[in-house]
């Protein structure tokens, strides 16, 4: 192709006035004239107003606190109730109740022919008098559009009351006793009887209050739309809209929408009206966070919201929990949300299922050994796994059972949460209890007696084959490794949560292997929300990478599932390995200036590697390319970073990029960056037994998914190669062993020595978070720092004291630790056995001239007597610290631990230094208490550890 001929510029240089530069072609010289926005909220509101204001019937008035049971609020919008709201209310009942008045009045929604005949409804409350009573002809439900905080406010005021008029009637009661009671008794007893005669004026009518009714038929005639907009309380300042009713409001337009189309287009519908709301809400940061991640609001508005009350009061349904979530696990914990969802679906499907007695008889033949009834099990087992998504049931049908599933799970599970999904007694026989308490819920609730026969009913009939299908999930299979996880509910959601909060670290390192834009994007891009929760990206990376055959969840759900599964061993490995790794390894730019220096310093190799990827960006982009896509497998390479770009979620194809300098190149500065922190602990890592593994299996879940493709191999012969390669292009050590023999490994080991080693690492990792605490803490005191010099070190004498806390603390905790596992407060501990590293590490200190800490020499005693400790041992020996606590064992000198003298003399006791006027040469003394080296641990425990926390470097200061 012919190079392009450039035009040559013939005309002349516009002349520029002063500090003016470049050209005003574009520039809209015509007069500003006033524009209505496209969105007005005030105008939209006004006009739903007037559309309500149409529907209003009348008014009256009723007793709330007679009639509370037939009062249902939440209909059309599920508010939480506020406790500060209902406080202030009950505040201002103090000052006198206005309950007939049309800000206070609360609004119900009836249908017009339940008013008794007869009956007109006052037109509004001018004259209160004149307002009727609210009779119906029927005991149904009267629909409460809002009014909770009123009528709870009522309620607490109104019990109040009542024992306040208790008290004063039992303190009358006992003066009336009295046979000669006193003038001070006298009065108070006729006090007391004026306050109760006020307490009675404030009881009598009190449930009396204001309704404003409005016509059913009408608010509902072309939806709920109205009748949302009335129960939001927009008119009354105490009642601000909260977060969490906008959230309601949107997940049940989502709903609506999403139940309303078709199968196959109800996905797509439900996510472009979420793109709506997006823009409605856009100038709400929280709300806009959690609207971004599409997972979240689909999990909230198509499962869970039809699993009813049981999950409509969890904190998935609170902005400020869901903001604060959204970082590393909520696209995990989604998706595991998800699969237990479905689960229930299965459970649920109409699809035809041997009745429970039938299946109850079929176990107990297959656990007698009856080979035929165990193929029968098993085949069943199978039908439940791959029940198809046209087969599923109807999720709400357990909206009526969850709670009480739920309660049995907290009740009988919780003590035995560390040991959940294992084949271990202390698991196994919680679970059966667990299962006969679920089946005889689900029997009771549904009416499924023990003389039900099958065929009379066919909703019996169905639900009797859904409490067969719990029977058999809940029932532990001798041909899997693990036990059945408990019905979806609130506690289950809780397990699942902080478990993934427990090996975090080990997660967020996982999904670095898929994007290398995680810890850089927010640096460059700090008002997108693309990268907002990095297991989200993983998942939506995985999903769309078009080396796999489908793009549905599959991919995502291997993934899912490897890191459950294994999240108390090679994960929990690969997050301790992190701890270490991130206390050591050079830190990451904590911005975009720091991302522009540290890349300004790389060698010139480097930098052309990047410069490579730039070019390879814009070639991708150019409109000479004859498809525009960002499969880059068949791309060379030899340019280090080019799968970086092929799975990442930066969307570098977009059109919208039109500054190279602002758009590609500072993200390409990052994937290089990244790119080479990697190299300085991954490789490395990878090579440890457990994190190989888990990479391993990872990398095999995929494959299996991958397009198989030809290619030729070195022999020139044609060869199919299925395989899936991380972006950082590292391979494991061929000599490593198979993942099925490390699993196989770890499945031979008791099951109370795989739940002891995880408890270890769970209180490592707790005790080693107080102490990082503590020592960032201190670190941070201005009283701590060597000057009043923003940058200074910490000084020496805080330093050395701290390190010996430090210590301390570190051989307690791990005494604590020792005794809590073998559940033994007295058992035997040696320090040359039972001490784990914490890595803990201080940071760097100073000293100069006017250091007083440690002393010099003991010589320099002060001419006044040091003053005597209270309690100390006389002789003036120093105590000890025995490391054996056996009982009745007295320490000898082969059993003390390894502590180093802080001065020459040991034998001395140090004496309090006092304040040196005059400079001294000061010498920084060795570790206080230095701990002997942990025994290295066998088989895949934990890293072996130096003896103790990684003493401060002292940097001298002239």
């Amino acid at each position: 192709m012919p190079p392009r001929r450039t035009a040559k510029a013939t005309g002349k240089k516009r002349a520029t006035t002063g500090d003016e530069e470049g050209s005003d072609l574009h520039l809209d010289m015509r007069p500003v004239v006033a524009q209505a926005p496209k969105i007005d909220p005030g105008k939209e509101t006004q006009k739903l107003d007037s559309q309500v204001s149409k529907c209003k019937a009348g008014v009256a008035w009723i007793d709330i606190l007679a009639t509370i049971n037939t009062l249902k609020f939440g209909t059309y919008n599920d508010r939480s109730e506020n406790e500060a709201e209902t406080v202030k209310l009950m505040g201002s009942f103090k000052g006198g109740i206005v309950p007939m008045k049309d800000s206070s009045a609360i609004p119900i929604i009836i249908n017009l022919k339940r008013i008794k005949p007869g009956l007109t409804l006052a037109p509004d409350f001018t004259n209160p008098e004149e307002v009727p009573q609210l009779e119906l002809s029927d005991g149904n439900e009267i629909i409460v559009a809002s009014g909770q905080h009123r009528l709870a406010a009522l309620k607490r005021y109104h019990g109040g009351l009542k024992d306040e008029l208790t008290a004063l009637t039992k303190k009358c009661a006992k003066i009336k006793e009295l046979k000669h009671p006193s003038q001070d008794r006298i009065d108070s007893y006729n006090a007391m009887r004026l306050e109760m005669s006020e307490i009675l004026g404030q009881l009598e009518g009190i449930g009396k209050w204001g309704v404003t009714v409005y016509n059913e038929v009408k608010l509902l005639e072309k939806g709920d739309t109205l009748a949302t907009h009335l129960s939001r309380n927009s008119t009354l300042h105490e009642y601000k809209e909260t977060e969490e009713e906008v959230l309601m409001t949107i997940l049940k337009e989502i709903k609506k929408v999403y139940d309303a189309a078709g199968n196959d287009k109800r996905m797509s519908c439900a996510l472009e009206k979420l793109n709506e709301m997006r823009v409605l809400h856009a100038k709400n940061a929280r709300l806009q966070k959690v609207l971004q991640q599409d997972g979240v609001c689909m999990l909230l508005a198509t499962r869970f919201l039809r699993l009813g009350p049981h999950f409509r009061r969890r904190h998935e349904f609170k902005v400020t929990w869901l903001a604060k979530a959204i970082d590393v696990n909520m696209g995990l914990y989604v998706s595991l949300a998800d699969m237990r969802c479905t689960l229930l679906c299965k459970l649920a499907s109409k699809k035809a299922f041997p009745s429970y007695k039938d299946v109850n008889s079929l176990l107990t033949k297959a656990k007698a050994g009856d080979a035929a009834a165990a193929i029968k099990v098993k085949a069943l087992r199978e039908s439940i796994a791959d029940c198809e998504p046209k087969d599923e049931g109807d999720l709400s049908m357990w909206a009526e059972v969850i709670s009480a599933i739920d309660t049995h799970a907290a009740t009988t599970l919780e003590a035995v949460s560390g040991f959940m999904e294992e084949m271990s007694p202390t698991y196994v026989s919680p679970l059966s209890t667990y299962r006969d308490q679920v089946i005889k819920t689900l029997q009771q609730k549904w009416g499924l007696s023990s003389r039900f026969e099958a065929g009379e009913n066919e909703i019996l009939d169905h639900q009797d084959s859904v409490v067969a299908r719990v029977l058999l999930q809940l029932t532990p299979d001798d041909t899997t490794a693990q036990a059945p996880a408990p019905l979806l509910g609130g506690f289950t959601l809780d397990y699942i949560w902080s478990c993934l909060t427990r090996v975090q670290l080990g997660i967020g390192e996982t999904c670095r292997w898929f994007e290398a834009l995680l810890d850089n994007w927010h640096k460059i891009h700090p008002k997108s929300h693309l990268m907002d929760d990095w297991s989200t990206v993983m998942l939506s990376n995985i999903k769309k990478d078009p080396r796999f055959a489908s793009s549905d969840d599959g991919q995502a759900s291997v993934i899912t599932n490897i890191i459950w599964t294994h999240r108390n061993s090679f994960v929990m490995r690969l997050n301790n390995m992190m701890v270490q790794i991130d206390r050591r390894q050079e830190k990451r730019p904590v911005d975009k200036k720091g991302i522009d220096n540290t890349y300004a310093n790389l060698p010139d190799a480097q930098l052309t590697i990047s410069e490579a990827l730039i070019e390879l960006i814009l070639a991708k982009r150019s409109k000479s390319a004859h498809v525009q896509s960002r499969d880059l497998t068949n791309e060379p390479l030899s340019v280090a970073g080019t799968l970086a770009l092929h799975v990442t979620a930066w969307d570098w194809l977009n059109p919208g990029l039109k500054n190279k300098a602002r758009d590609i190149e500072e993200c390409v500065k990052a994937i290089t960056l990244e790119r080479l922190h990697m190299m300085k602990y991954r490789p490395k890592m990878l090579d440890d037994v457990l994190v190989g593994t888990l990479r391993g299996l990872l990398e095999a879940g995929l494959s299996k998914c991958v397009r198989p493709k030809e290619t030729i191999n070195n022999r020139g012969q044609l060869q199919t190669v299925q395989e899936f390669v991380f972006w950082d292009s590292l391979t494991l050590d061929d000599k490593r062993p198979p993942p099925e023999d490390v699993i196989a490994e770890l499945k031979n080991m008791p099951a109370n020595t795989q739940q002891r080693h995880g408890e270890r690492l769970s209180l490592e990792s707790i005790d080693r978070d107080a102490l990082t605490k503590l020592v960032n803490y201190v670190g941070n005191l201005a009283c701590a720092q060597a000057s009043t010099d923003p940058n200074s070190l910490m000084s020496v004498d805080v330093a050395e004291p701290l390190l010996a806390l430090v210590t301390g603390l570190a051989l307690n905790s791990a005494r604590l630790r020792m005794r809590a596992l073998a559940n033994d407060q007295k058992r035997h501990f040696d320090v040359s056995k039972d001490v784990d590293d914490l890595h803990i590490e201080l940071p760097p200190s100073a000293k100069d001239k006017f250091t007083t800490y440690p002393p010099e020499d003991v010589d320099d005693v002060p001419d006044v007597p040091a003053p005597a400790v209270k309690g100390a041992r006389k002789g003036g020996a120093r105590t000890s610290v025995p490391v054996t606590d056996s009982p009745g064992q007295s320490p000898t000198p082969d059993t003390q631990p390894n502590v180093q003298p802080t001065s020459s003399n040991p034998g001395t006791p140090r004496p309090i230094p006092k304040p040196r006027p005059i400079p001294r040469k000061q010498q920084h003394q060795p570790s206080p208490l230095p701990l002997s080296e942990a025994v290295p641990p066998s088989g895949h425990d934990d890293i072996p550890s130096p003896s103790q926390p990684t003493s401060s470097t002292v940097v001298p200061v002239d």
